[in-house]
């Protein structure tokens, strides 16, 4: 039989984020949903994932520069990810 059950911390999540997609291109824009995963296991957290919506223009691989769009998710999410790592010390 249980006596108790104590919650303690997260040894992980798994969280998920919308973001919108402008892709410019000639006097034309298109938006686009995305759905960034991120991982927060101890004390480290990483994007797993970032899925666009919909079909991608012709070109967009061409173009796409993985790292700046790292950077910048890490920069809207930064409040986040910070209360998520304090969160862990405690």
């Amino acid at each position: 039989m249980i006596q108790s059950l104590v919650y303690q911390r997260p040894t992980s999540l798994l969280q998920q984020y919308e973001f919108v997609l402008t892709w410019a291109t000639e006097g034309e824009s298109q938006i686009f949903l995305a759905v960034v995963t991120v991982s927060h296991r101890d004390g480290v957290t990483t994007i797993v994932d970032i899925s666009v919506e919909g079909d991608l223009p012709e070109g967009f691989t061409d173009v796409w520069d993985a790292e700046w769009a790292v950077k910048q998710i890490h920069f809207e999410l930064a409040e986040e990810l910070d209360r998520l790592n304090r969160s862990e010390t405690f």
